[in-house]
């Protein structure tokens, strides 16, 4: 008799674990999905470094990608994952704007009537 019910409560672990993970694969789904919208909004234009969480919110809170997202009760938010994408897009742009910055010096300091101009001034 305790063999069975120890078969029987191994069987129900078992399902929970198996549930569980069903549950993390999921909601990791939902969060990729997300991923993608946000990638999607920054190649159309939709989404840039100057985007609020705020105003981001009110245009994507009814698309079902925000939807899966709010509804997953653990792992990142959708307000989290705006942030990670948003500090990504920030950093981009820090390095285009400085790789443009040092292409636009090194040309103006190609002409010998600007070589005196000053760090400042080039800025």
């Amino acid at each position: 008799m305790q063999d069975y019910i120890r078969d029987l409560e191994k069987e129900e672990e078992e399902h929970k674990r198996i549930q569980k993970e069903r549950i993390r694969r999921g909601e990791r789904k939902n969060r990729d999905a997300f991923r993608k919208l946000l990638e999607e909004h920054i190649a159309d234009g939709v989404l840039t470094a100057k985007t609020q969480w705020r105003d981001y919110c009110l245009k994507v809170k009814e698309l079902p990608q925000y939807q899966a997202v709010a509804s997953n009760t653990s792992g990142s938010t959708p307000r989290d994952l705006f942030e990670d994408v948003f500090e990504d897009l920030e950093k981009k742009i820090i390095v285009v704007t400085t790789s443009v910055f040092e292409d636009f010096k090194s040309a103006v300091l190609e002409e010998a009537a600007c070589e005196t101009i000053s760090e400042i001034n080039f800025k």
